[in-house]
């Protein structure tokens, strides 16, 4: 009707137009207005404000409190699965299971648990190692009521080496069950964090662990209300210094998630994943090795006479890809070493002296063992096997030194050197041992590694130390920073430092295991020019000096001559 509107009483009828009140009897009016409220949504009873026009406020969300009460008994068994990658050692997974059990309540806020081990696996590339018997070992726990570790873990087993070992492995296995509960009362959503925690993370690593939580999810299984928790780690590496101006460092992140029983606080299952990555740092900005690894953790509770195959457990860690590359660089390095000595105590007094021996072409590699002596230009400093000596001492103690090794000198000389000074060393020698000078072949000599400054100090400052035990030392710990980062290549050196009959075997073995760990692992050139520090590069060989040769030779001749009238 055109935007008018036509209402009735009885036979009436009453006109309205949209700018006019209705004319109608006070029932109509009533109707009327009963009609128009009802198109606004409001009542009988007159409209509501535009403040109860809003939806009204959500309830608060529902709360927890998380606490560790165990106020009756334990009686569950609890199993850890901890796989552990690093390159070079391939996966090691160390799988144990307890009977846990209530010792007692120590206080108001703490309680004694104890762990009875009820079996233990270690597997390397899922083939099982050999393991002491730790029949009746157990663990001791004092955990507070937030969950913290009130005191150290404690094992006891039939040997102390035992009991060391199970507490290492508990050690290890605690950053995948790390959790403190807050306290506060949290609803699902919240966070809370706790003060950093210094943890052993792999066999002799410790670091510092920066845990926070957000409670995820309130699960209902049966009768139990289940906390899921969500962990986020920060892991940073305690620093340990590796001598003069190196140190390990590292860092990585853990995550995972970790399910607790609500009615009394104990920790159900937990799932912790963590990647990581550890460098030798030298002074400055320089790296000396680099490499990543990961583990992961996996703790669960069954009853106490149920015995999962822990074996059975998933590898979710994947094997290091073949790098070609690093295989190739490797090769290099082998290839070179064949011709360069191979045996131990090539002593050189100096990067300079080292530099300054005679040169000559068609001599032969160092191979066999035997005695050295070192002579320096002005004839004052003798040394035989890197010891110093006098020279009127030096027959009696040569003789004393040739008794044990086979009847080989190996001179090195500076070519300045007079041969005068030589003759006066070795004229008297008997006639089954056998002269050798050390000389520099042109034809062999190869471009020098490339090596870092901190290398170069080392190797000088080991070269020139006064006695060889202590250039032994410097060398020797040199050596040990390359390699730190590849435990099976310094296992080799430990094993050649043990058996002096390894080292002519162990260049080509510190090889075979830095192709496991990864090139990364140990600058190469810098590795190898102190493996030339140890043994000799490859351009060192040496040329046979006859008592003959040596008898004819002039007065005013040099190691220099020499070397070059022995050469072919």
């Amino acid at each position: 009707m055109n935007g008018s509107a036509l209402s009735a009483r009885g036979t009436e009828l009453c006109y309205e137009t949209p700018m006019k009140s209705l004319a109608c009897g006070p029932k109509l009016v009533r109707l009327g207005l009963l009609l128009c409220l009802a198109a606004l949504g409001c009542g009988g009873k007159g409209c509501a404000s535009d403040q109860a026009l809003k939806p009204a406020a959500k309830p608060p969300e529902p709360t927890i409190t998380l606490r560790f009460r165990p106020l009756d008994r334990l009686d569950y068994r609890e199993h850890w699965i901890y796989d552990l990658q690093v390159p070079g050692t391939g996966i090691m997974r160390n799988a144990l299971s307890f009977d846990v059990s209530l010792l007692a309540k120590v206080d108001q806020d703490s309680f004694a648990v104890r762990e009875l081990l009820r079996g233990q696996q270690i597997l390397r590339d899922k083939v099982a190692l050999p393991l002491p018997d730790l029949s009746g070992a157990f663990l001791v726990y004092q955990w507070g009521k937030d969950h913290a570790l009130v005191a150290e873990i404690s094992a006891e087993a039939s040997h102390p080496v035992a009991a060391a070992a199970l507490r290492s492995a508990a050690q290890v296995a605690r950053f995948g069950t790390l959790i403190e509960y807050p306290d506060q009362a949290v609803a699902v959503g919240d966070s809370w964090s706790i003060e950093p925690r210094r943890l052993v993370v792999a066999p002799g690593l410790e670091a510092t662990l920066r845990p926070s939580y957000t409670l995820q999810s309130i699960e209902e299984r049966g009768t139990e209300s289940v906390a899921v928790i969500a962990s986020d780690v920060q892991v940073d590496v305690v620093p340990a210094p590796l001598g003069e101006g190196a140190s390990i460092e590292g860092g990585g992140t853990a995550s995972g998630s970790l399910r607790v029983r609500l009615r009394d606080g104990v920790l159900l299952e937990a799932r912790t994943v963590m990647h990581f990555s550890q460098q030798t740092s030298l002074q400055g900005s320089e790296i000396l090795g680099y490499r990543e690894f990961s583990a992961t953790a996996h703790v669960f509770t069954t009853k106490q006479d149920v015995q999962p195959n822990l074996n059975a457990e998933p590898y979710i860690l994947e094997n290091p890809e073949d790098d070609r590359e690093c295989a190739a660089l490797l090769a290099a390095a082998a290839q070179r070493f064949e011709a360069a000595p191979a045996h131990q105590h090539i002593y050189l007094a100096s990067v300079e002296r080292n530099a300054a021996l005679p040169s000559g072409t068609g001599g032969a590699t160092l191979r066999e063992t035997g005695v050295s002596v070192l002579l320096s230009a002005d004839g004052k400093r003798l040394e035989l096997d890197g010891v110093p000596v006098e020279t009127k001492d030096f027959a009696r103690l040569l003789r004393t030194a040739l008794a044990g090794e086979a009847p080989i000198i190996y001179l090195f000389a500076d070519a300045t050197t007079s041969l005068a000074r030589v003759r006066a060393l070795f004229g008297s020698l008997p006639r089954p041992v056998h002269l050798r000078l050390v000389v520099r072949d042109p034809q062999a000599k190869l471009p020098a590694p490339k090596t870092t400054h901190w290398q170069e100090e080392r190797v000088r400052a080991a070269l020139f130390a006064a006695r060889q035990t202590e250039r032994d030392k410097r060398l020797s710990d040199l050596l040990v920073a390359h390699l730190v980062l590849c435990e099976p290549a310094l296992a080799a050196f430990q094993v050649a430092l043990a058996a002096p009959a390894a080292w002519g075997s162990l260049r080509a073995e510190l090889l075979r295991q830095l192709g496991t760990c990864g090139c990364s692992s140990s600058n190469l050139e810098s590795l190898e020019a102190t493996i030339y520090a140890l043994f000799g590069s490859p351009d060192l060989r040496y040329v046979l000096v006859s008592k003959g040769v040596l008898a004819k030779s002039a007065e005013s001749e040099t190691v220099a001559e020499l070397a070059k009238a022995l050469s072919r």
